[in-house]
């Protein structure tokens, strides 16, 4: 009776399993889900590691199936890729890996050599799920389709078996994912409720669509910021799939998309790859049309930014696609759509998404000779049509410059380093397009665009990738060498230069020279401001010098570090590890300039930060300094929410950072807590605002830099200021405004809108922009510093304190969309300023200055308004 049971119960679960998918005819010796995990899938959400446990299951009762484990999370969690093919080709899975290396490298193997090879070569699809954490239907998705295709014994699924690798990366953020879980989890009752208004479809800050620090992984594919990014980066390249799909969810009231793309489409990516997403597009929909399941294409979401998870893929060559169910982090187990007689379920969502990973390993069987081919000819084209050399100098911060060349390497990119200085025409730089001649030094890092990643490299590397389209759905530029603050330079043409190929990211390694008991450094570099940071919390004797000076030969600028010490092992070992150089000298006294005795020499103390996160601030902008302060420069801080302002003793602490806000969400603040921030900052202290974080700050918002006004970049965001400041006042006055008075209406077509508040907008364009290097806040700078402006406030110039880092009456726009409207209200407007309130400061940052932790051109502002934000000349008090 009990074996009867046990197989009734387990046809039970094929049936329910069939469900999803009636053609298939499944073996009932491959367990189902329910079998190992207790439920059957749709009814709840699986944690990351019930997820393995059955992954693990299947590998122990299959010879279809790999798991092979590429990396950790922040959270050690691991990362797991599961391989599954034949068992005849798992048993040579070596030997395909290397047979796809072979073909992304048309270098090395003749058109005759490529079309023999791709005769038995299976395809390889890369299916990549639950990159954000609380869309969370397509992890279990995954479920459903590796148990497909290790269970179904129809022709079809034979087939993909035989033709194919199908590489699996089930869970790609599971920091994220168990966060989102874990809260619904809790929030849930015995039966799921359908109701929006309920409290599980309403997960709090931050959500789980980011990982650990709070980053959107789906956007750092190129950054490489996050130790995950880099594991699958790495694996990726390990394997060079032709076909790589990135699972998502979106709007709970939406339907399911995939490709086409909508545009734009990067201007690298040749005809042939669009015409590859027409193909699967194709191939999705004659799946969804069977099962009359409503879709769409070509809108929304555009292949124009290099660092997602389809332009990526795509840019090395691959079909790289992006397919969106509805759902998302409110949608939960079920919902009710508002407005429509139905709801949406945890089920209905998960089939959606095995439809369409079905859909893409049945195209990618019926195609595979053909995108084999492809795929080797996309490679072939970037070596034949690679026209243009790039040229990076290490200039004055050689590991920033090394850093960033070990960032290109491991996209991929070949980097060469010249062995013999050389002389060129047609010089082009990144801030001046008028062609010249000039020289080169030996060990200049060179790229060419004749290789095999050349179009991705020429995506990162390009001062500007043009556009027609006016809609973004992200920045539209991230030119790498001005993100990184490099001296890079570009001809049109591939010139003849003595180099060797890198074969090993460059490593810069500082050291000391000199003997005595002075320590100097200068603050140029992102090393040296990770040493400054160590040296505090050693509680070693540490200055900055407010000028310029000359000793034992050498000039030093304004905000060199003078380190107090005897004989330092430890001195030695920060400079090697961080890439700098220190000088040691005997004496204080100085040839030129400042004595290292002098009053102008300001000690230096341990910076004790706040820094506001929680409900309402931005999860990327906080995540963004919660993860260079931990990861970069080992700097410690205190997280508190916005509620904590009220009640913490802000004594204890000497710098405070606002980051960007939500909904403007620190107008919240009552009254007393600004009173108390103002005291605080009159004592001596530091106030640091970002974007929101320096609107509070504003004269007619909390008024702690009583001098400063902001206005919006957006008519439609500035008008909104301005008509809450009219009901202000009027409420103020206790008289009536009518808002409408003297407005000049105009009327807009409806299909317009969206076309005018994408033009209405700076969607993330790079400018050149003046800083003042002598003031504590551009030490270490030149004359001048690339920035991105993301939408962010207008803030007006200071006269009663000091413009640190401004926009010029002539704006110097270098990348990206800005209409000429916009770029003229940007005219003699600040990015960087201070305002000096008793013996504190008040320091306002226009935009985020380490924008997804890879703009390293302007992370150096936020480490000098901490580390010398409370600085000030004692002759200019």
């Amino acid at each position: 009776m009990k074996v009867f049971l046990s197989l009734y119960l387990l046809l039970a679960m094929v049936v329910g399993a069939q469900e999803l998918y009636p053609d298939a005819k499944y073996d009932g010796l491959v367990p189902v889900p329910q079998e190992v995990l207790g439920y059957r899938l749709g009814e709840r959400f699986t944690r990351h590691h019930r997820l393995l446990d059955y992954y693990r299951e299947l590998a122990r009762r299959s010879d279809k199936i790999k798991i092979v484990e590429y990396g950790r999370t922040v959270e050690d969690r691991p990362l797991v890729l599961l391989f599954i093919s034949s068992p005849r080709n798992l048993l040579r899975l070596e030997e395909i890996r290397r047979a796809n290396l072979l073909l992304s490298d048309p270098r090395k193997l003749a058109e005759e050599q490529m079309k023999k090879l791709v005769e038995e070569l299976p395809g390889t699809v890369w299916l990549s799920y639950g990159v954000h954490g609380d869309e969370a239907s397509s992890s279990e998705a995954a479920v459903q389709l590796v148990y497909h295709l290790l269970a179904d014994s129809s022709q079809q699924t034979a087939k993909i078996l035989d033709e194919l690798v199908v590489i699996v990366d089930p869970l790609a953020n599971p920091d994220g994912r168990e966060r989102y879980v874990a809260f619904y989890e809790q929030a849930s009752g015995k039966y799921p409720r359908s109701d929006l208004n309920a409290y599980e479809h309403q997960p709090p800050w931050p959500a789980g669509r980011y990982n650990h620090y709070l980053f959107d992984i789906n956007r750092d594919w190129a950054w490489q910021t996050q130790q995950e990014t880099r594991a699958r980066v790495k694996a990726y390249l390990d394997w060079q799939p032709q076909v790589h799909v990135d699972y998502h969810e979106m709007s709970p009231e939406r339907s399911y998309f995939f490709p086409p793309a909508a545009k734009p489409i990067n201007h690298n990516l040749p005809k042939l790859t669009v015409d590859w997403l027409a193909i699967y597009g194709r191939g999705n929909a004659a799946v969804f049309d069977h099962f009359g399941i409503p879709y769409y294409t070509g809108e929304d979401y555009d292949l124009q930014y290099p660092g997602y998870g389809d332009s990526w893929p795509a840019l090395q060559g691959a079909v790289g696609m992006t397919y969106e169910k509805a759902g998302g982090g409110k949608a939960g187990i079920i919902l009710d759509l508002e407005g429509r007689q139905r709801s949406l379920s945890l089920r209905e969502r998960i089939r959606e998404h095995f439809l369409s990973g079905i859909a893409t390993l049945k195209t990618a069987v019926e195609t595979r000779r053909d995108r084999l081919e492809d795929y080797y000819k996309f490679r072939k084209q970037a070596v034949d049509s690679g026209r243009a050399c790039y040229f990076f100098l290490a200039g004055r911060d050689p590991a920033r410059t090394a850093a960033m060349v070990a960032l290109l390497m491991a996209q991929g990119v070949e980097v060469h380093r010249a062995t013999q200085g050389f002389r060129l025409k047609g010089v082009r730089s990144y801030y001046d397009d008028a062609a010249t001649e000039r020289d080169f030094p030996q060990g200049t890092y060179i790229v060419k665009l004749a290789q095999p990643a050349g179009l991705l490299a020429k995506a990162l590397l390009e001062k500007e990738a043009p556009v027609k389209e006016l809609f973004f759905y992200d920045v539209t530029a991230w030119t790498l060498p001005l993100a990184y603050g490099i001296e890079g330079y570009w001809v049109d043409y591939l010139p003849q230069v003595a180099s060797e190929l890198l074969t090993e990211a460059p490593v810069v390694k500082g050291k000391i020279e000199g003997e005595g008991n002075y320590y100097i450094f200068t603050s140029e570099t992102i090393g040296a401001l990770r040493t400054l940071s160590k040296l505090l919390v050693e509680s070693y004797e540490t200055y900055v010098s407010l000028r310029a000076f000359r000793i034992a030969g050498r000039n030093f600028a304004p905000g060199t570090i003078v380190v107090r010490a005897q004989a330092s092992e430890r001195l030695s070992e920060l400079a090697v590890a961080h890439g700098h150089d220190i000088w040691v000298v005997p004496s204080a006294k100085a040839e030129e300039g400042v004595d290292l005795g002098s009053g102008r020499l300001l000690a230096l103390k341990v910076p004790k930060i706040l820094v506001v996160m929680g409900a309402g601030v931005s999860p990327s902008d906080y995540g963004a300094i919660w993860f260079e302060f931990d990861e970069i420069y080992n700097i410690q801080f205190t997280p508190v929410t916005i509620k904590q302002l009220a009640s913490i003793d802000l004594w204890r602490y000497n710098v405070i950072i606002f980051p960007d806000d939500q909904e403007r969400a620190y107008s919240s603040l009552d009254k007393t807590v600004v009173e108390r921030l103002k005291e605080w900052v009159r004592a001596g202290n530091v106030f640091i605002g970002i974007k929101g974080g320096a609107i509070f700050a504003t004269a007619k918002e909390s008024g702690l830099a009583a001098s400063i006004t902001y206005k919006y970049i957006s008519k439609r965001e500035e008008e909104a200021r301005i008509e809450r400041e009219k009901a202000k006042e009027a409420s103020e006055s206790k008289q009536k405004v009518d808002q409408e008075n003297g407005k000049q209406v105009e009327v807009i077509p409806y299909i317009e809108r969206e076309m005018r508040k994408m033009t209405d907008s700076i969607p993330g364009a790079i400018f050149r922009l003046k800083i003042d290097n002598t003031h504590p806040l551009g030490f270490g700078y030149g004359q001048e510093v690339s920035v991105l402006n993301n939408n962010s406030p207008i803030l007006s110039l200071t006269a009663k304190g000091e413009n640190v880092v401004w926009y010029p009456k002539e704006v110097n726009r270098l990348a990206g969309f800005v209409s000429a409207e916009n770029e003229q209200k940007l005219q003699h407007t600040a990015y960087l300023l201070r305002e000096r309130v008793g013996k504190g400061s008040v320091i306002l940052f226009a935009d985020t200055p380490n924008f997804r932790a890879f703009w390293q051109e302007t992370s150096r502002l936020l480490l000098n308004s901490v580390f010398f934000g409370h600085l000030s000349d004692p002759n200019l008090e």
